[in-house]
């Protein structure tokens, strides 16, 4: 089976490579940073009696600025509990 890049000139093959190493790069760095944030967020959870998955949980609404989607999804999901009898 043959690719289009079995004809890869060695310039393309450089590209390449340093973009594959600059994906693993900005990767890892994402891993760490949502390490951190995740550790900041049980820290202040602690201090505040929150579970960290809902401050990072309001950062993430916040990011989006998507609270009235928020909102509109927690009462669907109140008004099928209701339904089927399960609120």
């Amino acid at each position: 089976m043959s690719s289009m890049l079995d004809s890869v000139s060695p310039d393309d093959k450089k590209k390449l490579e340093a973009f594959i190493e600059a994906c693993k790069r900005v990767m890892q760095e994402m891993a760490d940073l949502r390490d951190g944030l995740k550790d900041t967020a049980k820290t202040l959870g602690e201090e505040l009696g929150v579970k960290p998955a809902l401050l990072i949980k309001a950062g993430r609404v916040a990011f989006k600025s998507s609270l009235d989607d928020e909102k509109n999804a927690h009462e669907t999901v109140e008004e099928i509990l209701v339904v089927t009898g399960n609120a």
